[in-house]
């Protein structure tokens, strides 16, 4: 088996810590906008109490991806750890956490990855970029995170936000004193 690999991406934002973590927190919002394909859970009951939490990502309608999802660690509003254990696949385990630490009126933010390969194609996988794509994502919408409440974007996923048709966009970009038809106004 391979060693675990850790990845980390950090930034410094305009916001303090609790107005960033709310959007931070909204983990099934921010796996959307990252564009994570929806997940399926299933909750069983434990004799002993509690529950065991089974997740599984289909294409289509095969399985692609299923774990055990384990209890996140929530540190509101300085971060939270999520610790998921593979089953099959190209992973045995992976965990992931945001931390946000105060700088004055600013957040430090620090997002990492570890992933422990299970075979050759975990390896590659992380050999292609992944691992350190996963953290620049997420540290990317922190980005998104900060213009919103800083009043510079309307949504603070504007990736889920229904898309204008091509009309609708050309609209928006075409010059309001172009009087003249495409091409002849830029010809």
């Amino acid at each position: 088996m391979a060693a675990s690999r850790r990845y980390e991406s950090r930034g410094q934002f305009s916001v303090p810590p609790d107005a960033l973590w709310p959007l931070l927190a909204d983990t099934p919002k921010l796996n959307q906008a990252l564009g994570m394909p929806p997940v399926e859970y299933t909750v069983t009951p434990i004799d002993k109490g509690g529950s065991k939490i089974e997740a599984i990502v289909r294409l289509g309608r095969w399985p692609v991806l299923r774990w055990t999802e384990h209890p996140f660690l929530w540190r509101e509003p300085y971060g939270w750890v999520v610790f998921r254990e593979l089953i099959g696949g190209p992973f045995v385990r992976v965990t992931f956490g945001v931390e946000l630490e105060r700088a004055g009126d600013r957040t430090n933010v620090l997002v990492y990855a570890e992933f422990e390969p299970r075979n050759a194609l975990g390896t590659l996988l992380l050999q292609t970029g992944l691992g350190q794509l996963s953290t620049d994502r997420i540290l990317g919408q922190c980005a998104v995170f900060d213009r919103f409440l800083q009043g510079a974007e309307r949504d603070p996923f504007p990736q889920l936000l229904p898309r204008a048709s091509i009309p609708e966009r050309a609209r928006l970009i075409w010059p309001s004193s172009c009087t003249r038809q495409w091409p002849a106004c830029c010809s």
